[in-house]
């Protein structure tokens, strides 16, 4: 019998520090999957459709939110996070899973205003 390997699509990479994702524009001839830590790069995979599909984008969302809150200051922690998910959801402002998603871990946040920001990120 031939064992199957569970591919996962969307994930948080070990240390939390990225979101490792499959390059869904090499499918289906490569499978390569791609780290990305930065704003810039999470926008691109979006608007590239690197991650394609409304539950996906929706995951995605989420888990870059988490990855980009990680460097936030307490003092600054709501205001990126605002800037952020209003950046993320520019990348394809049609796409509902991404601004739902994205307004959900932006209400989450606010309605734990006051908290220290690592508790958030926990």
């Amino acid at each position: 019998m031939m064992k199957r390997e569970h591919i996962r699509n969307i994930a948080l990479t070990e240390d939390g520090s990225a979101v490792r994702i499959i390059d869904q524009t090499r499918l289906p001839g490569e499978l390569r999957y791609i780290d990305l830590r930065t704003r810039e790069a999470m926008f691109e995979a979006i608007y590239a459709l690197r991650v394609r599909g409304a539950p996906a984008i929706g995951i995605f969302a989420a888990y870059a939110l988490y990855v980009l809150s990680r460097d936030y200051g307490p003092e600054e922690y709501l205001d990126r996070l605002d800037a952020d998910c209003a950046y993320l959801v520019s990348s394809r402002p049609t796409a509902v899973n991404l601004a739902r998603q994205a307004e959900r871990m932006r209400s989450l946040a606010h309605g734990m205003a006051g908290e220290d920001p690592a508790v958030i990120t926990a």
